[in-house]
């Protein structure tokens, strides 16, 4: 995911403004419990998780989204990536 870095501040000022309408949308039809983020971004999903008392998890591939994501979560958050998905993706038809 090596395209995604060093644009955090911007994706955080664009795409996650778009997102965070969709929050507590989300979490309002998954039960209580457990939650892993992959691809956390900012972390918006793990601040609204924590205020609802979800135990979760963040993971992120880009650096600066884990170091914000670290900022507003409750629980821990992980930089790491996910080879298998990214072949899988070079395979799948579109």
């Amino acid at each position: 995911m090596d395209d995604w870095e060093g644009i955090a501040d911007a994706y955080r000022r664009s795409f996650a403004r778009l997102c965070a309408g969709t929050v507590a949308g989300l979490l309002d039809r998954l039960p209580e419990g457990r939650l892993l983020d992959v691809g956390c971004g900012p972390g918006d999903l793990l601040a609204e998780a924590a205020r609802r008392n979800y135990r979760a998890v963040g993971v992120d591939a880009d650096p600066e989204m884990v170091a914000m994501s670290t900022r507003v979560a409750d629980g821990p958050v992980c930089r790491g990536r996910c080879r298998r998905y990214r072949s899988l993706m070079r395979r799948s038809p579109g």
